[in-house]
């Protein structure tokens, strides 16, 4: 009878461990999943800046261009003017053609600055990715750590 008793405490304590176990694990199937969806928004996030940045810069060469062009375009016309210039007609001509060439350049750099303001932005934004970069590879690392000891567990509770 003593030792009916004492493998009946022995299972009772057998089954204890075996829920306590089966909870760890469930608990850190939790975790991982967790952590691999706040690994899963931070790749997103990351993605996102890298488009923007690829999107920004594509604007800004473009309005580069567009203002170099511009202003060779002003240059030609204004010495074409020029050259031609034999009255007052042609004067006001040269005026007028300065004048639209300038609020064209003008309208450009006003874009510039407003790209460059955004270009501020996005490095605060690049900065916050490196952090988001170390954060990822933080959980992706623990996430690691994770399944290795859930996966001992599991090995230690069938045994």
């Amino acid at each position: 009878a003593v030792v009916s008793t004492q493998s009946t405490g022995e299972a009772k304590h057998r089954i204890e461990n075996i829920h306590i176990i089966e909870q760890d694990l469930a608990d850190l199937g939790d975790e991982i999943s967790i952590k691999q969806k706040l690994l899963e928004e931070l790749e997103r996030s990351q993605k996102k800046i890298h488009n923007l940045k690829m999107v920004y810069e594509e604007k800004l060469n473009t309005l580069q261009n567009m203002m170099r062009q511009t202003c060779d375009e002003r240059d030609e016309v204004l010495e074409n003017l020029r050259k031609n210039s034999d009255s007052n007609k042609n004067k006001e001509e040269i005026k007028s053609k300065g004048d639209h060439y300038t609020k064209k350049i003008k309208d450009m750099e006003k874009e510039m600055k407003r790209l460059r303001t955004a270009k501020l932005e996005h490095e605060k934004m690049e900065k916050k990715s490196k952090a988001q970069e170390k954060q990822l590879k933080d959980i992706q690392t623990e996430i690691t750590n994770m399944k290795r000891k859930r996966n001992i567990e599991l090995k230690t509770s069938t045994s």
